[in-house]
C-alpha cells in the first residue's frame, strides 16, 4: 500500500505546483501607475512628449479625467499630445467596455441572433 501511495504522493504535490509555476510565469514588471500629478510634474520638469506617453502606455495608466480637469492640465503645462492621448485611450476604453458589455448580451460571435439566423444557419448557404 505504500508503494502505491508515495507516487500518488507526488502527482498530487506535481499537480498543486503547476497552477502556482504557470501563474508566476505569466508575472511582468510593470510599471506603477501614473498620476495626474506625476504627468504634470513630468511636463513641468522638461520631458519630453514621447517619453510621457511611452511611460503612460507600459504603466497602462487610464486617467478618465473631464473636459475641465484637461483644460486645467494644459493650464499646468501639460502637452496637447499628452492631453490627447490620454482622451484618446479613454475613449478606447470606453468602447473596449461597450464591446464587452454588448458581447455578454449577444452571445453569438457569429453575428446570429435569436432563433438561430445569421451567417452559419444552415439554410443560409
Amino acid at each position: 500500500m505504500a508503494v502505491i501511495r508515495r507516487p500518488l504522493a507526488r502527482v498530487l504535490l506535481f499537480a498543486a505546483y503547476v497552477p502556482l509555476l504557470v501563474g508566476c510565469a505569466g508575472l511582468t514588471a510593470s510599471q506603477p501607475r501614473l498620476s495626474t500629478e506625476e504627468v504634470v510634474r513630468m511636463s513641468s520638469g522638461g520631458v519630453p512628449d514621447d517619453e510621457i506617453i511611452q511611460r503612460l502606455k507600459d504603466s497602462h495608466t487610464l486617467l478618465d479625467l473631464s473636459w475641465s480637469r484637461l483644460a486645467t492640465l494644459r493650464e499646468q503645462g501639460v502637452p496637447t499630445r499628452v492631453l490627447d492621448y490620454l482622451e484618446q485611450s479613454a475613449r478606447e476604453a470606453d468602447r473596449q467596455r461597450a464591446i464587452r458589455d454588448a458581447g455578454a448580451a449577444f452571445p453569438y460571435p457569429w453575428g446570429g441572433g435569436f432563433y438561430g439566423w445569421g451567417p452559419f444557419h444552415r439554410w443560409h448557404h
